[in-house]
């Protein structure tokens, strides 16, 4: 390929960032630490229901926080 040319994402070689470094895959998701939520939150990251006070939570590596029935 010339500098010139496209890659097959339609870009130049030099400016596709997936043709130069290629895909990865995501980390997963682990659990930080479970605890017990003291104020009303937002909505779980995965059943998307309300978070109250008193129930237990987890926090995950993505910083989001879910239900601790509701792990990855």
């Amino acid at each position: 390929m010339t500098i010139d040319s496209e890659c097959i994402h339609g870009l130049t070689p030099d400016t596709c960032s997936i043709c130069k470094h290629g895909l990865s895959r995501p980390e997963p998701l682990t659990v930080l630490f479970q605890f017990r939520a003291k104020y009303d939150g937002k909505n779980c990251g995965e059943c998307n229901l309300p978070i109250y006070a008193g129930q237990f939570i987890v926090k995950l590596s993505d910083e989001s926080y879910r239900h601790s029935r509701c792990r990855p």
